[in-house]
Parts: structure tokens; C-alpha cells; sequence
């Protein structure tokens, strides 16, 4: 980071968890592009393109392949502070869950899986471990579409 004033700096990073192919909002300062040139940003090693900048705050996408570590924007050759942020590892390929997944208390988590109304499905409902091994959990429930578990 340098101590110019005019460097682009970083407060808050939303959501402070993404997956490839996502986009994070970045709010702080000077991440405008002061000039021609659009500010660029890395998150580890990996460009990270920026999609939107103003004074205040920056739009980036993450790109595929990114993994966990810090997003640093990069303005008119200053770089500013960094900021961790966490990237998903899809679990699963696949899946047409209807609703939000649900997790258990062991960390697996289930995903349900919809055919169009009144079409029944093999497997209505599948359990992601935590090894990531996919297993069927529940058969011939015609549309599945939420789930919760009980404390």
C-alpha cells in the first residue's frame, strides 16, 4: 500500500464472500478512475475485472478460478490497502434446487431438486457431505421446493 493521497482505499468489501463468475461491491476511496485509464483490481495473483467505479465505490467481478485472499484495487499506479475475501468452492454440479439450500448440523447440505409442476423426479432431495459426496436422500417427493431443519 503506499501513503499517496490520492491512493484508492478500501473500507468494506460486500458481500465479504463470492463465487466465481460473482460480483462484490467495494466501498472506500479514490477508486474512481482519475483519469482515462479504469482502475484494475487482484484478488491474490488473479486480475479481478472491475466492472464499475466511482469515487466511492467499485463493482468487481471474481473471476473463475479465484480462490480465498486479498482484493486490492490499483488507481493511476498506487495500490490500496488489501481486503480478504473468501471464495466459494461449488460443491456440487448438476442440481436445479428450487429454494435455498439447507445445512444440518454436521455441515451436510441438502439441495432439492424440481421437475416442472407435477413432473416427478428420481431423487427429490440430495445430501452434499462435507467430502463433498453427493447421495440421494429422498426419493418420489413430487416437487420438493424448501427445507429447514429443527434445532
Amino acid at each position: 500500500m503506499t501513503d499517496k493521497p490520492n491512493a484508492p482505499h478500501l473500507d468494506h468489501v460486500t458481500p465479504p464472500a463470492a463465487m466465481p463468475g460473482g460480483e462484490v461491491q467495494v466501498l472506500g476511496a479514490h477508486l474512481d478512475s482519475h483519469d482515462a485509464r479504469i482502475p484494475h483490481a487482484t484478488l491474490g495473483d488473479t486480475a479481478a475485472p472491475v466492472i464499475l467505479s466511482r469515487p466511492t465505490r467499485a463493482t468487481i467481478q471474481i473471476p473463475e478460478g479465484a480462490i480465498t485472499g486479498d482484493l486490492i484495487v490499483h488507481r493511476n499506479g498506487n495500490a490500496s490497502n488489501a481486503l480478504n475475501l473468501r471464495i466459494a468452492v461449488p460443491m456440487a454440479e448438476n442440481l436445479h434446487p428450487v429454494s435455498n439450500p439447507a445445512v444440518d448440523p454436521d455441515g451436510n447440505v441438502y439441495a432439492t431438486v424440481s421437475g416442472s409442476r407435477g413432473q416427478a423426479v428420481p431423487v427429490s432431495i440430495f445430501q452434499i457431505q462435507r467430502d463433498f459426496q453427493i447421495r440421494p436422500f429422498v426419493r418420489d417427493l413430487l416437487n420438493a421446493t424448501g427445507l429447514a431443519f429443527d434445532p
